[in-house]
């Protein structure tokens, strides 16, 4: 029998911003979660465990890609039934490090910028549709903003944001996801294969930068594409 504290913080921090000032948004760190309705206001990839030195709120390591091909990206998970808070709170895993520092002026962008990100992916009606792995802040110079900005003749404000991620089903409705592979015995991790994923840039502005990649052998990307979100 788990603690309830534990597993309560981990139900409310999986429904997005239901319990905002005990459990930060940790939707996307799980591939699915029972009645989730998408990211409000996601944890950066450091704040979730992913990087060098990362430290996560929860214990764990959140999404993160740890392969790529022509015909797909591999996408690792933590498996949402079998994450357990309850033994992470006794070996002292929990951490308020990174989620502590994160100030309401931020608290609201994110969900403006998710917001705005789920126009860019037209999933703004079917939230749940849409996988974030990764969400973090890029500073002016990073080289793929900057090839982007460059392609559409545009500059954007900060703070930025990169939010790669896919959806669920492509835009013929058909499944865009593999079945769950276990990494181990545990099954505590899970990866999935993913065909077409997306990236997108967004600024202080009212425009945003996204480009798709199609998994289907010839490592095509599309177009940078300029859009009013």
């Amino acid at each position: 029998m788990g603690s309830p504290f534990p597993e309560d913080a981990k139900l409310c921090a999986a429904l997005s911003t239901f319990w905002p000032a005990a459990a930060p948004d940790t939707t996307r760190t799980f591939f699915e979660v029972p009645f989730s309705a998408g990211s409000v206001a996601p944890l950066t990839d450091e704040e979730s465990g992913v990087g060098p030195n990362a430290v996560s709120w929860d214990g764990l390591v959140g999404p993160h890609i740890v392969q790529q091909t022509a015909q797909h990206i591999t996408v690792e998970y933590p498996d949402y039934p079998r994450a357990d808070y309850t033994r992470n709170a006794l070996e002292g895993k929990l951490s308020i490090a990174t989620t502590s520092k994160i100030t309401l002026e931020e608290y609201k962008r994110r969900i403006v910028t998710m917001l705005r990100c789920y126009r860019a992916i037209d999933r703004l009606d079917n939230k749940s549709d849409a996988h974030i792995v990764s969400f973090k802040i890029v500073n002016p110079g990073d080289a793929e903003l900057e090839q982007a900005e460059q392609r559409r003749n545009v500059e954007l404000n900060g703070p930025i944001y990169r939010i790669a991620g896919f959806n669920q089903t492509t835009a013929q409705n058909e499944s865009n996801v593999s079945e769950p592979t276990p990494t181990d015995a545990s099954k505590h991790y899970v990866r999935y294969q993913v065909r077409e994923n997306w990236v997108v840039f967004i600024g202080s502005g009212n425009f945003a930068l996204m480009r798709r990649k199609i998994g289907d052998g010839s490592q095509r990307q599309s177009n940078w594409r300029l859009m009013d979100v």
